[in-house]
């Protein structure tokens, strides 16, 4: 019962993370419209853009999850020896890490190839 409970809380604390990272990343819209638009004007293709894009998206939604899973290991090592557990808990740990995993590369190529759409950075920019 509590792993279920303690697997319900942290896929709601995965959602909750990855809801912010991308309200986050809409909040810097404008700012990254200006600053793309003015790359775009320099002379950088679509192409380094993109790649500007998921090193960025990689470090949010990445690095989180690096940080997450070390504190997993170091968890799962206190809680065995805390409850005095035999049995194998890694295989059912690395099991859900796996699953997180997955939400959050979902999250990253859901943000990665809906952001530039939303900064318009593809159009031209207009003289007045």
């Amino acid at each position: 019962m509590m792993i279920f409970a303690g697997m319900f809380i942290a896929l709601m604390l995965l959602l909750a993370c990855g809801n912010t990272i991308y309200f986050r990343l809409l909040n810097n819209q404008a700012e990254d419209r200006i600053q793309f638009r003015s790359l775009r004007r320099t002379g950088i293709t679509h192409r380094e853009l993109g790649r500007v894009l998921t090193v960025e998206f990689s470090v949010l939604f990445f690095f989180p999850f690096m940080l997450a899973a070390l504190h997993t290991f170091a968890a799962v090592i206190d809680y065995r020896h805390v409850l005095m557990i035999l049995g194998r808990l890694w295989p059912v740990t690395l099991a859900v890490m796996l699953s997180y995993l997955v939400f959050m590369v979902i999250y990253f190529s859901i943000a990665r190839f809906t952001y530039p759409r939303q900064l318009r950075i593809d159009e031209p920019h207009r003289m007045r």
